[in-house]
């Protein structure tokens, strides 16, 4: 294979991954195994994207919350501060907005499906071949030029 076309199979097979991430970034704990739910208060927040490493492609948002829990006593403080950095688990949030949160960052919107899971896998999975194999036959190539 020329070496154009492997870089571009390379290319591809990181486009693949990220694909497979995204998906995996739209899916979320199950709010139901929750042990504590609360109310949260968004703070403020920064938008991140359009490319990440594991995040995979496009736009997401990074946020504080001031949750208020449900069940005293079960934590130090019934109320805290704390950072969300899960891409996929806002929707356009603004800073004074209030959505309802279980305790290990999941909300009852974002439910996993095998579906999800399982196209997730693949394509990570296949992209990550690709990639990984490319990368290391383009490196052996730069090595075989550079060392002649």
């Amino acid at each position: 294979m020329p070496t154009w076309g492997l870089l571009l199979a390379t290319v591809a097979g990181w486009l693949v991954f990220n694909a497979g991430a995204t998906i995996g970034r739209h899916t979320g704990g199950d709010f139901g195994d929750a042990s504590v739910e609360g109310t949260a208060t968004v703070e403020r927040c920064e938008r991140r994207g359009p490319l990440t490493v594991l995040q995979g492609i496009g736009f997401y948002d990074v946020c504080y919350l001031w949750v208020e829990w449900d069940r005293e006593g079960w934590r130090q403080y019934p109320a805290e501060r704390i950072l969300v950095e899960e891409a996929g688990f806002f929707k356009g949030e603004q800073p004074g907005d209030r959505i309802r949160i279980g305790y290990g960052i999941s909300r009852p919107e974002l439910r996993e499906s095998p579906a999800h899971v399982l196209a997730m896998i693949a394509l990570c999975a296949a992209g990550g071949s690709i990639f990984l194999v490319g990368s290391l036959v383009l490196l052996k190539r730069y090595m075989a030029w550079a060392f002649r």
